[in-house]
């Protein structure tokens, strides 16, 4: 048994993954930050002997190194210290350099959340959010499959919950940091996943995929702005669907026949609900491939812009009215709404 299996075994006979997931109730399958905001805060009431592990990895506290080889084992330890998951600090004190969250029922180490001005938690550099699960959701309720591909790995947990759907994983991020999580994280899942740090353009075509997940970047940021892990998150062209359609045009080569791709971003759309630029999937796909749109919410540019203001406010802290900035944009190309959708391809030919 690896540390990485020994660690993960250790926390849930410590019962830190049930009581995780109780506290954070609804949240924990929708969104991430908001149950780990909840855990954090709950955590004066956890069981006395979860404490240590509350303090180090939740609330990223100093420990004493000791204390955390009395709870988790020296091997154990010693693994994370080479890992690269603990520092030590002075007077024989460790703090993590990561912490940890528990999502779908597995274990998921990611860079710490920084809170926004509004106290909201949000990820600042490899990418994890409410769209992440909305996949991950996708893939619980998908049919067994020979061979599957995660399209943008981030911290792992889509290519994790393919591995229980197929025998055969492949995840793919152009992130080196992503890929080194996506890693770490399918070892305490004991997941067998095929890790690449590759742009997801210059993927072999051999039609080999029976199920794909992508998560690409759609986020649509005035010029100028500074948005963070803009790698995962920023969209390219004014619509912000350019990445997208380059997820679409990679399809014909990826997808086996009969196979399926979802892919989760936001569509633009007008007062109407029709969407705000030219955006076919089918003159991308061609005949041989249909899709569907799974809309999942619609949300205003108001609260958009408000959310995304708030996201990037400490990067942009000299400019006065950010959210403003945000709205006037969105109105500026004639976007209304955003979509929130899941766009299924499926090869019929």
């Amino acid at each position: 048994m690896t540390e990485a299996v020994a660690l993960s075994n250790r926390l849930r006979e410590m019962g830190f993954c049930s009581w995780y997931a109780e506290v954070a109730a609804d949240a924990y399958r929708t969104d991430p930050w908001s149950a780990f905001a909840t855990v954090s805060k709950q955590t004066p009431s956890a069981p006395t002997s979860l404490r240590t592990i509350l303090d180090l990895l939740v609330l990223g506290h100093s420990v004493a190194l000791s204390k955390i080889e009395m709870v988790l084992g020296e091997a154990v330890t010693a693994w994370m210290q080479r890992e690269g998951l603990l520092r030590q600090c002075a007077n024989g004190l460790c703090r993590s350099n990561f912490c940890l969250t528990v999502a779908f029922d597995e274990v998921l180490f990611t860079d710490w959340p920084v809170e926004t001005p509004s106290q909201r938690l949000t990820s600042q550099r490899t990418y994890l959010s409410t769209t992440s699960f909305d996949c991950v959701r996708f893939v619980c309720e998908s049919k067994r499959v020979r061979r599957a591909l995660d399209l943008g790995c981030g911290t792992g947990l889509v290519a994790i919950k393919l591995a229980h759907v197929s025998d055969q994983i492949v995840a793919v991020d152009i992130d080196k940091h992503a890929c080194w999580l996506t890693r770490l994280n399918c070892a305490l899942a004991a997941a067998n996943v095929t890790i690449a740090e590759r742009d997801w353009r210059c993927l072999p075509c051999n039609g080999d995929f029976d199920l794909i997940v992508a998560n690409p970047p759609w986020r649509i940021v005035p010029p100028s702005i500074v948005y963070p892990d803009p790698l995962a998150r920023v969209g390219a062209g004014a619509d912000g669907l350019g990445h997208v359609l380059d997820v679409l045009r990679i399809m014909p080569g990826l997808l086996s026949k009969g196979g399926k791709a979802a892919i989760r971003f936001d569509l633009p759309v007008d007062m109407f609900g029709e969407c705000t630029f030219d955006f076919r999937p089918s003159a991308v796909l061609g005949e041989k491939f249909e899709y569907w749109m799974e809309e999942l919410k619609i949300i205003s540019v108001d609260d958009q812009a408000r959310i995304s203001a708030d996201t990037c406010a400490s990067q942009n802290a000299e400019i006065k009215d950010l959210q403003r900035l945000f709205l006037d944009h969105y109105k500026s190309l004639g976007i209304h709404f955003l979509r929130q959708v899941m766009c299924v391809v499926r090869r019929i030919g």
